[in-house]
């Protein structure tokens, strides 16, 4: 079959392009308008009034598809293992598997309920990107109780084209706990901030003829030039990382750059001196603006 790729955009008017380059260097463009509508809620069976697709347990757990819901007739009953361990569930797969971009700001939220049990429920969020890992995101824990309660977590991406693991776990008052889950939703809430186009380059400031965000020439063969702007002086550091998050090349490590634009000769080697080999490979900006990341091609 074709390959598939998947990609979450924020609300708004998108242009989603493909460059196809064969071992000849031919080169291939087609692109495609996307419309996406701000506050759309991301996940994909969010009261499970048809199955449970989309879901699994954590901890031991199991789900059951039952009747009774906060916003339809049926909800998700987790039914904890016979302990006290925590349990729970998670999306599988994650409802979002690619953020548009570092900064931007998501509402996770759901609504929980037991008839029996008193445990704690919370909301969980790990950001992840390319086996690099950021701290569990958690929210405030909410006691269980007949009546449907809200847990609600905003989380701030760290990275573009990353992947948000989504968990919704108990720390049960008792053994076999069981608790019910419905009206879960994802919405984007805050784009990443809007930074001045100049050049066709994000920064805020004025950039140099030559500066663009980015690689270029992407995929590069030999020599490429690595573009960015700063909006306030401070640490700047630029990397190189692989697709298993390994650091390659460190490009750059100041204590105090000042605002502007800047530009970054990259030849395609490793710290140690040695080529890199062909493949897709990550560039990872962190300045006082926040981070920023982007993915490159090597093919030589």
């Amino acid at each position: 079959g074709f390959p598939v790729v998947t990609h979450m955009y924020a609300g708004g008017n998108w242009t989603a392009k493909v460059i196809v380059t064969d071992s000849d260097g031919a080169t291939g463009i087609d692109s495609v308008l996307v419309s996406v509508a701000p506050g759309s809620n991301l996940v994909g069976n969010p009261s499970f009034e048809t199955d449970l697709s989309g879901w699994a347990p954590t901890g031991g757990a199991t789900l059951q598809r039952v009747s009774g819901g906060y916003s339809g007739i049926y909800s998700m009953a987790v039914l904890g293992p016979a302990s006290t361990a925590t349990f729970g569930v998670t999306d599988q797969p994650n409802w979002v598997a690619s953020t548009p971009a570092a900064g931007t700001r998501y509402r996770f939220s759901a609504w929980v309920r037991s008839a029996t049990s008193t445990g704690r429920v919370r909301i969980r969020v790990q950001e992840s990107l390319a086996g690099q890992f950021q701290a569990w995101a958690q929210s405030p824990q909410v006691t269980l109780s007949p009546s449907w309660k809200q847990l609600s977590l905003d989380y701030s991406t760290y990275w573009g084209s990353s992947t948000l693991d989504f968990v919704i776990q108990d720390h049960p008052a008792r053994t076999s706990e069981v608790f019910q889950v419905d009206a879960v939703s994802i919405v984007i809430v805050t784009p990443a901030p809007a930074a001045t186009l100049l050049n066709g380059a994000p920064g805020g400031v004025p950039a140099a003829d030559d500066a663009r965000l980015g690689m270029s020439p992407n995929p590069l063969r030999s020599d490429a030039q690595l573009g960015f702007a700063t909006a306030r002086q401070g640490r700047v550091s630029v990397g190189i990382f692989d697709l298993e998050g390994r650091r390659v090349r460190r490009l750059l490590d100041e204590a105090l750059e000042p605002a502007g634009a800047h530009t970054l000769r990259f030849d395609g080697r490793a710290d140690g001196g040695a080529p890199l080999r062909d493949g897709v490979y990550f560039y990872q900006i962190r300045s006082a603006d926040g981070p920023r990341t982007g993915r490159f091609v090597i093919m030589r």
